[in-house]
């Protein structure tokens, strides 16, 4: 989660039109409103009270100064600042949209940077190469499930080291990368 930024220049008292709301933000050289006095979620999302819900601050100033945010959309950060509220900085997208977003800004947490991943990258990378060991025989070496290792055998897990390795192994190599669901890649 990123930390509240300390290169806030000014301060700004924003009304939010047809309401009684109005956001203390601080504004950073990039023209980031970060609300001063609201709670944050643990995504790092500044929450506010609207119409009687605990709602994401940047929904809200989205819907009153752009409007209505459709059932098949969502506020998507451009400035990829979860912290940040301005409308300027907010456009409608869909979860793959965002999802896309995240992964070109660097902001998932995927492989080691999962603070529940219990594998390392160059245990993964034994994983997809060893040709010669069972699934249970890893399973047991690296202390994890079985279910654990076949899904990274088939790339449903840790699949950018699975796609990183598919890429880049020559073809003398390839059918050392084994993909259970449709059989050894040629």
């Amino acid at each position: 989660m990123k930390t509240f930024p300390k290169d806030i220049t000014s301060l700004k008292e924003i009304n939010i039109p047809s309401t009684k709301i109005k956001l203390i933000v601080g504004i950073t050289p990039t023209d980031c409103w970060y609300p001063l006095y609201r709670s944050f979620d643990k995504e790092g999302y500044a929450r506010i009270q609207y119409k009687g819900v605990d709602t994401r601050v940047h929904r809200v100033t989205y819907t009153l100064f752009k409007g209505i945010i459709p059932k098949d959309k969502i506020a998507c950060h451009q400035c990829a600042n979860p912290f940040c509220c301005n409308p300027e900085h907010i456009r409608l997208g869909t979860a793959q949209d965002n999802a896309n977003d995240r992964e070109a800004d660097g902001n998932t947490c995927r492989g080691e940077r999962n603070a529940r991943a219990v594998l390392t990258e160059i245990q993964v990378e034994d994983i997809l190469l060893s040709e010669d060991k069972t699934i249970s025989d890893l399973a047991q070496k690296y202390k994890v499930s079985w279910t654990t290792i076949k899904r990274i055998r088939i790339g449903k897990t840790w699949s950018h080291v699975f796609k990183r390795i598919k890429d880049n192994l020559n073809e003398e190599h390839h059918s050392n990368l084994y993909i259970y669901e449709y059989g050894k890649v040629s």
